[in-house]
């Protein structure tokens, strides 16, 4: 089991508007969403339930939930822009994983069902000035993990298989929409116990979206689509109950 806090910043932007090819409609671009760092706690458990009762290969098949949720701050459209609402996020994953020995190293594959959204209140009773996203998806990821002495180092890729991507996808902004993402994250532990490690974890993770506008409609939502990247960095404690979790 591992508890983390740390922050998490953001920062999603339109690519390839209507607005950057004529200029006369540069006031109807829509608004880009810039997050300030954002006090994040992040649980992570990694259970193997059969390692108590064999030591055959099932006992290397386990369970993976990635729980985080941030405090709610400020959302602006851009470094000058006044605050246009007040924005919430969090990111749940359930889904199943294996450990294989490669050599000195420990390889967990991992296949997981997520979800990761952002809910923002406006500041008035105003449309809404960004939409409220709802990343589903499905993770395919691997993580390597050495140990050398009290010294542990991780190394971890995913791939996000887009299923829907929230009210961004919605008739009133863009019906087309097509998701996908990818995760890349780095740790070190030291362990100071033989069941308490000290870690520092750092996530990039980034998501694009392809709108297929229709060349038809209004200006502002004829936007070829969207990059939507954010980093984690965390510090926190695993621990661990040989046999059972990691």
């Amino acid at each position: 089991m591992e508890l983390e806090g740390g922050s998490l910043g953001r920062s999603f932007r339109y690519t390839d508007p209507l607005s950057e090819r004529q200029p006369e409609l540069a006031g109807q671009r829509p608004l880009d969403n810039l997050s300030p760092g954002t006090p994040v706690l992040r649980l992570r458990v990694h259970s193997y339930p059969l390692a108590p009762l064999t030591r055959a290969w099932p006992a290397q098949l386990g369970l993976h939930v990635d729980l985080h949720g941030g405090l709610p701050t400020t959302v602006r459209g851009g470094p000058e822009q006044p605050v246009r609402g007040r924005q919430s996020q969090g990111q749940l994953l359930l889904g199943g994983q294996a450990r294989v020995p490669v050599w000195a190293l420990e390889c967990l594959p991992r296949v997981a069902w997520g979800l990761h959204g952002w809910t923002i209140a406006p500041v008035d009773d105003g449309a809404p000035a960004f939409p409220n996203l709802a990343y589903e998806f499905v993770e395919v990821g691997l993580r390597v993990r050495g140990v050398v002495d009290a010294l542990t180092l991780e190394g971890d890729f995913a791939w996000r298989v887009g299923l829907s991507a929230g009210e961004i996808a919605s008739a009133a902004w863009f019906p087309n929409t097509s998701l996908r993402g990818m995760t890349v994250g780095v740790a070190a532990g030291w362990a100071v116990h033989p069941v308490l490690e000290l870690r520092a974890h750092l996530e990039f993770v980034r998501y694009g979206l392809s709108f297929h506008p229709d060349p038809s409609g209004p200006p502002e939502r004829v936007v070829g689509g969207a990059t939507d990247p954010s980093v984690l960095a965390t510090l926190g404690l695993r621990w661990r109950l040989p046999g059972r979790a990691d």
